[in-house]
């Protein structure tokens, strides 16, 4: 019998001893820093490769690296448009040499030519792509598994990780992360998905997905979350916006210098926003914002708290805004106009799971405006916890100029030393009010008080209206007519000197007053208690 021969493993010998080849004019063959055996395939053109690191006239730049190389450079950008259109896609595959099935590319520069779909298995940090014919996207597709997560140690000395196309970019799918990645289109993106999350970088403009003409949909399965620098972690279009999923929270910057970070910005019409955990602004002035001209809906799964940058986190509209609805607490921070809803036309709807509770001030009439909701017109509000006043003026806030069709609070509604806090008001009429607890107002004026200039609809009262040290606070007052006041407890004056505290007030005429406890009159002189 002849002895047995052992063949040569020859997948091991061109993993260990190949260096980049081209197998054909469409098809480059390398082996990548783990061990995997990665192929570069494009649907057109001839690939030119003249020596195993690539060169000035070659499409591709590679230098050695672990137990490979790493492919720095796909340059189509001298090509005369050779590869236009083309597809690209760049797959790995593990080796005995190792491996993990992935690759990680640096630059993909077709920048004047459109390509067709590139599909990257693995990590890409930069692609730019497009020429200024707006007939055809500048890029048809681009899936990878991650952008940016390498940073830019993938690239030639110098990179960047904001990829930029001229034109549109119909599908844009990130399976995992864009870790301090930017996509910047100068048309629309059709649909976005990323599976894990967006990160600001280290750069300005970083973590961040631009689509100048419109976005139909984004999809976040986790979180979108700023940095410390300006303009990171943030969905922006000066267009409309379609719907928008995150699976986790928005985030903004922790950066009190940073600027616009965090947001959802359209600079159109924003479809529903679907975001299932928090809206935590931080620092960094005007973080965690939703906001654009006009917007479908909105549910927050967690809680909208603002931070101590001003402007952080809050939902804004130059336009109508459809129904709201936060599962958790609307909460003011130490900013100015932290932690708040501002609608310049009609918000249709409000449900607060939880409570609206204002923000701090240095002085109780400092106009902080930190846990305010304000519009034009409010449908229906519901808020499910406490209307909890703060230190900061008109904090813990519902005010309309138009017109509240009822209201709804759980719990409470608890003035404190902030002027006009915890205060629900408007110029035009309220409809039915129901607290489940007490209207209770604190130190200062018309904190924890019910204020509508044209009248009022029934209120209903469970616990006890209280007055406060504040002129106006406790309050139930309007210029018109108030329905049928019905108050579970006791009617208690406040401590004010000579104006309403802990009363129950109208112009005109008011349909009729049942209270369940006493009525203690203030022992300041001048307080009135039923008017």
């Amino acid at each position: 019998m002849r002895p047995m021969t052992r063949r040569p493993n020859l997948e091991h010998l061109e993993g260990r001893l190949a260096p980049a080849t081209l197998l054909n004019p469409t098809t480059l063959r390398y082996t990548d820093v783990d061990g995997d055996a990665v192929t570069v395939h494009v649907s057109k053109g001839a690939l030119a490769l003249s020596n195993p690191g690539g060169g000035p006239t070659d499409d591709f730049t590679l230098v050695s690296a672990g137990l490979g190389q790493q492919l720095q450079l796909i340059n189509f950008s001298d090509d005369n448009g050779e590869f236009a259109h083309a597809n690209l896609t760049i797959a790995a595959k593990r080796t005995t040499l190792g491996g993990d099935g992935l690759v990680n590319i640096g630059f993909i520069n077709s920048t004047g030519f459109d390509l067709g779909a590139v599909t990257v298995r693995g990590d890409l940090g930069r692609i730019d792509a497009g020429d200024a014919n707006p007939a055809a996207p500048g890029l048809a597709a681009l899936s990878v598994r991650s952008l940016g997560r390498l940073g830019t140690s993938t690239q030639v000395a110098g990179g960047s990780l904001i990829s930029s196309v001229q034109g549109d970019l119909p599908t844009l799918t990130v399976a995992t992360d864009m870790d301090g990645a930017a996509v910047n289109a100068s048309g629309r993106i059709g649909s976005a998905f990323v599976g894990g999350s967006i990160l600001g970088g280290s750069t300005t403009f970083s973590g961040r997905i631009q689509g100048a003409g419109g976005i139909n949909s984004i999809t976040v399965r986790h979180d979108l979350v700023a940095s410390d620098q300006d303009e990171s972690g943030k969905i922006f279009t000066g267009g409309n916006l379609g719907r928008v999923f995150l699976g986790g929270s928005l985030v903004g910057g922790t950066d009190g210098v940073a600027d616009f970070v965090g947001q959802i910005h359209a600079g159109g019409h924003l479809g529903p926003v679907r975001i299932l955990g928090d809206v935590v602004g931080n620092a960094a002035d005007r973080s965690a914002q939703i906001d654009a001209a006009t917007i479908d809906s909105i549910f927050i799964g967690g809680s909208l708290v603002g931070g101590g940058g001003s402007n952080s986190a809050r939902v804004v509209s130059t336009g109508n805004v459809g129904a709201v609805t936060i599962l958790g607490d609307i909460r003011g921070g130490a900013g100015n106009d932290s932690g708040k809803i501002v609608v310049d036309g009609s918000l249709a709807g409000l449900t607060v799971g939880g409570s609206l509770v204002g923000g701090s001030g240095s002085e109780e009439t400092d106009p902080t405006r930190a846990g305010q909701v304000f519009a034009k017109s409010i449908g229906p509000v519901r808020i499910g916890g406490n209307l909890q006043g703060a230190t900061g003026g008109s904090s813990a806030r519902v005010a309309s100029s138009n017109g509240i069709a009822r209201l709804s609070v759980g719990a409470s509604i608890l003035g404190a030393d902030g002027e006009t806090s915890a205060e629900v008001g408007t110029a035009g009429v309220i409809g039915l009010i129901q607290v489940r607890g007490d209207v209770r107002g604190g130190g200062s004026s018309s904190s924890g008080a019910i204020f509508a200039n044209s009248g009022l609809g029934d209120v209903r009262i469970g616990g006890s209206l209280v007055g406060g040290g504040g002129p106006n606070s406790g309050t139930v007052d309007t210029s018109g007519s108030i329905g049928r006041v019905t108050i579970g407890h006791d009617l208690r004056g406040g401590t004010a000197v000579g104006n309403l505290s802990g009363a129950v007030s109208a112009s005109h005429r008011i349909a009729g007053v049942t209270i369940g406890g006493s009525v203690y009159a203030s022992t300041t002189p001048g307080v009135t208690s039923v008017a």
